[in-house]
Parts: C-alpha cells; sequence; structure tokens
C-alpha cells in the first residue's frame, strides 16, 4: 500500500496518451497481478479480495470469478449513478483483473521455469 500512494503521487504529473479501453485492461491486469500475488503469499487488501479468498476456501468457485462477481455487483449497484459508459469501462478492468487474479494465485509455485 505504501508503494501505491508513493507511485500515485511519483506519476500523478505524467499523462499516459492511451484509449480508454485499453487503460481499462491495463489498469485491470496491473490490479489483477498485484491481488493475485498478494493472495498467493496469504496477505490481502482488505477489500473485496479477502471475502473472495474465503468464499473460495468455501466453494468449488475460482478466486478470480468470485472477485469479478463481488466487484461486477458493486459496479452494477452504482449504474444510476455512474452511467453506461463507466459501467462497461469498469468492467473490462473487473474481468482484466479477476483474470490476471486467478492465474497468479493458482499458478503452482515450484521454483521450475517452464519451457
Amino acid at each position: 500500500m505504501t508503494f501505491t500512494a508513493v507511485f500515485l503521487d511519483l506519476l500523478a504529473p505524467y499523462q499516459f496518451p492511451l484509449p480508454i479501453w485499453l487503460s481499462a485492461i491495463l489498469g485491470g491486469a496491473i490490479c489483477g497481478i498485484g491481488v493475485g500475488l498478494m493472495l498467493r503469499y496469504k496477505t490481502s487488501t482488505g477489500g473485496t479480495d479477502l471475502i473472495a479468498y474465503f468464499i473460495a476456501k468455501a466453494t468449488p468457485l475460482s478466486i478470480g470469478l468470485i472477485i469479478a462477481i463481488l466487484d461486477g455487483i458493486i459496479v452494477l449497484i452504482g449504474f444510476q449513478t455512474l452511467g453506461l459508459w463507466s459501467v462497461v469501462f469498469s468492467s473490462i478492468t473487473i474481468l482484466s483483473a479477476g483474470l490476471l487474479a486467478n492465474i497468479c494465485y493458482e499458478r503452482p509455485n515450484n521454483g521450475s521455469v517452464p519451457n
């Protein structure tokens, strides 16, 4: 969390001219990788990922799917306030974050390098 705060301040003056759909995918991927690695090593941000971790332990659902469902419900609740395009791009971010979190969380850590 400290690194996030520091990098937000350091990178604030810079603008990255990317299309919004690409920003949604990249932002979700970066968040998903971070959350997946944190959960893999038994730590959490204390948000919906922690709830998803406990649900995944009690059910056969993957942690990435649970994160996507929980965050999707939250975004859908705010549909009236956010508007259609915010919901669409938030959904893209949520899906890429859930996918990458699942990959990083479930990948075996046996020290070998894949071929």
